[in-house]
């Protein structure tokens, strides 16, 4: 366990995805133990089917928050092990209603016992300090935030917070020189013809650099380039408040509406044009 306690948090999707493994393997065990065909998949739809009697593909797939694609496979494999039957609805019979069929009613029967068995054991694996259900609602709160805020989007934004130490200068005349040698070489996909000049350095490592004009108050920023090995690393924010404090804009204008260029732009507060 040490790793697991190394990695910290790092780790939950495996642990849990173990926790998860263990807990459908051992509920399987007990099902067969007791001589119940019931596989533990099942579970979300019969709870449901059990409290509300008869569902849509919809309602189900709302219910239980997934694709409807996935509830249609489901459905489809409880239709062939005929514990479920489709049926109109009352109301309207263009609307198909899920119901368990006489062998799936028996099912249900069957297993309640072991629904109300696993709940008292399910009471007894929460540690003192934590009710049952104290877990689900840290477990609902997660999965709320990850819906607001989705991991992927959270975590770009602490890496363009750590950002390198660098230098931003305007470069001489040897300075411009090489970097539009570093540039031909770098394959940076743009030809410089005029305009001012901004170097992200480390060191004498080129990092990137802007092309821009000044006019009236506004930066008519022509391109601006990071290194792919130093992208995200908030290089491009220092450029752009370089450039805010140096010139002191009273907007940006972009040649190309580059969405990632935006966003930074209206992180720092920035207002901006767009051709």
């Amino acid at each position: 366990m040490s790793v697991f306690n190394d990695a910290g948090l790092l780790i939950i999707g495996t642990r849990l995805k173990r926790l998860s493994d263990r807990f459908l393997n051992e509920v399987a065990r007990i099902y067969k133990s007791q001589n119940i065909r019931f596989e533990p998949a099942w579970f979300p739809i019969f709870f449901l089917l059990d409290k509300k009697d008869s569902l849509s593909l919809t309602e189900i797939a709302s219910e239980l928050e997934v694709s409807h694609s996935a509830i249609s496979q489901m459905i489809t494999q409880l239709l062939n092990k005929k514990v479920v039957e489709i049926q109109p609805d009352a109301s309207d019979a263009r609307i198909k209603k899920i119901v368990f069929s006489a062998k799936g009613k028996k099912l249900v029967e069957q297993v309640h016992p072991i629904w109300a068995a696993l709940q008292k054991s399910l009471n007894q694996l929460m540690p003192g300090d934590i009710t049952g259900e104290q877990f689900l609602k840290t477990i609902s709160q997660i999965e709320e935030k990850l819906t607001n805020n989705s991991l992927y989007e959270t975590t770009l934004t602490h890496i363009d917070s750590v950002s390198p130490e660098i230098e931003l200068v305007q470069p001489d005349e040897a300075a411009k020189k090489k970097l539009l040698s570093w540039m031909r070489i770098e394959n940076t996909g743009y030809s410089y013809t005029s305009g001012k000049l901004l170097l992200a350095l480390q060191g004498n490592v080129i990092l990137g650099f802007a092309v821009y004009d000044v006019l009236e108050q506004t930066v008519f920023l022509k391109y601006l380039y990071i290194t792919p090995l130093h992208r995200r690393k908030g290089i491009a924010f220092q450029i752009l408040q370089f450039l805010k404090d140096r010139e002191s804009p009273v907007c940006f204008n972009i040649d190309n509406a580059n969405i990632d260029l935006i966003k930074l732009l209206i992180k720092a507060g920035f207002t901006f044009k767009v051709n």
